[in-house]
């Protein structure tokens, strides 16, 4: 996939929000099968936000388009 620094800033901002989100939902979350997905999500999109902040900086760097 190519994304634009623009596209890939975005889409960095909407998984931090996501994370959020999920976070408090986890966080409040009494049925256990339920948390423990939330908590794999959680994880999951921990895993992913870094991946992203190295391919953002490439896209910046060296032209328009990033590849994922």
């Amino acid at each position: 996939m190519e994304l634009n620094s623009q596209e890939s800033e975005l889409l960095r901002k909407i998984l931090e929000s996501y994370l959020a989100d999920l976070r408090v939902e986890s966080a409040s979350m009494e049925i256990a099968e339920f948390k423990a997905a939330l908590q794999r999500e959680e994880m999951l999109v921990e895993g992913l936000l870094p991946r992203l902040e190295r391919v953002i900086p490439a896209a910046n760097k060296f032209g328009e388009y990033a590849q994922f």
